[in-house]
């Protein structure tokens, strides 16, 4: 109960609260891409047709064409910034400072395609697997090592084990919980960049 205490604390103190929207998938920003798809859908092809039959048919390809890439770069925005959000979480309730750093470094570089984003996220869900299970025996282990250094005495050494045993077996449960979100996270960003989809304007009008 102590450590699940202390994720939950962690979690509620590093941001979960402020992240709240983004665990949503960003809601304002999901409408907004289909307020302007269903906009232009019916806009262009209705400007078009004041200008006779051939602007019209442009007009119904232009508004077609602008619908599917708002509601593909809402659909796809939204799911990925509701990964990136859990993933992040998941992470700081692992309660592991080094894998916690190291994933947050790695999520600056963004995938340029979408071969980059599954070639990211795989290692980076393989790699939280892998700490998930070394965890177990190594957060115990750094504790040791550390009251060995302080010159501890036993039972703070043996404080340290147990600690680092409840550290280990909540990694367990929330790294390959995080390494899963950050596939799909690397997924969705690789595939909204290959796209052309992640700087989407508001209107494809200035054809």
């Amino acid at each position: 109960m102590h450590y699940a205490a202390g994720a939950l604390f962690r979690l509620v103190s590093g941001g979960w609260v402020v992240g709240s929207l983004d665990l949503l998938g960003s809601p304002a920003s999901l409408v907004r891409s289909f307020g302007n798809g269903v906009s232009d859908f019916f806009r262009l092809p209705y400007e078009g047709l004041t200008r006779g039959p051939g602007a019209f048919v442009s007009g119904v390809s232009r508004g077609t064409t602008s619908f599917v890439k708002h509601i593909s770069k809402g659909t796809l925005t939204s799911i990925t910034n509701l990964a990136t959000s859990l993933a992040r979480n998941m992470d700081r309730l692992s309660l592991d400072e080094e894998h916690y750093t190291r994933q947050e470094e790695w999520r600056r570089q963004l995938p340029e395609s979408l071969g980059d984003g599954l070639r990211q996220g795989l290692s980076r869900l393989g790699i939280s697997l892998l700490g998930a299970i070394a965890g177990i025996v190594d957060q115990p282990m750094q504790n040791f090592q550390r009251g060995s250094e302080m010159q501890s005495s036993a039972g703070s050494k043996a404080k340290g084990v147990i600690s680092g045993v409840g550290k280990g077996i909540v990694g367990v449960f929330t790294k390959p919980i995080g390494g899963a979100a950050e596939l799909v996270s690397q997924t969705g960003h690789g595939i909204l960049h290959g796209a052309g989809l992640w700087q989407l304007p508001n209107s494809c009008t200035s054809q």
